[in-house]
């Protein structure tokens, strides 16, 4: 994240607070607002009395910060500048919640290989097997099955 953000804290109608990068303010007489890596802002209150504060996304499975998010400015109390050490906190989330979309997708990726390969793998041995057994059509249900393309690569 570069030094040249336009960083907002808004307080919508529902009561929660977001931090967000805007990336468009609303052009007069509109209500759409652009915006990036939104995160809201959440206050724990701990057995002791204390309050502490998290950021959670505000969208959950946004994979990039090249998300945009569309909010509609009729729903917004206040907008204020957030503080140095508020803007801190939220590089930071920011930056763990973009790793945490990539290690999601990695992940996937993985296991969709690895389903792939199950499937390759399956439909070898079906192949296998349909190869030892009898060419008997009775017996055989593979037996009549002419591979496509064929070994010439020429079709009549």
């Amino acid at each position: 994240m570069n030094g040249k953000m336009d960083l907002a804290q808004l307080r919508l109608s529902n009561g929660s607070e977001i931090l967000c990068e805007v990336m468009e303010w609303p052009p007069e007489n509109q209500t759409q607002m652009i915006m990036r890596n939104a995160m809201s802002i959440i206050c724990y209150e701990l057995e002791e009395g204390d309050t502490s504060y998290a950021f959670r996304p505000f969208i959950h499975f946004l994979d990039d910060d090249k998300d945009y998010v569309c909010l509609n400015t009729d729903h917004v109390l206040s907008i204020n500048r957030p503080t140095e050490y508020l803007v801190q906190q939220y590089q930071i989330a920011v930056h763990e919640a973009l790793m945490n979309a990539e290690r999601r997708n990695m992940s996937m990726k993985r296991n969709k290989l690895e389903e792939l390969s199950r499937l390759a793998a399956a439909m070898e041995e079906i192949s296998n097997q349909s190869n030892t057994e009898s060419s008997d059509p009775d017996i055989d249900p593979f037996a009549n099955v002419i591979p496509f393309p064929s070994r010439d690569d020429i079709l009549h």
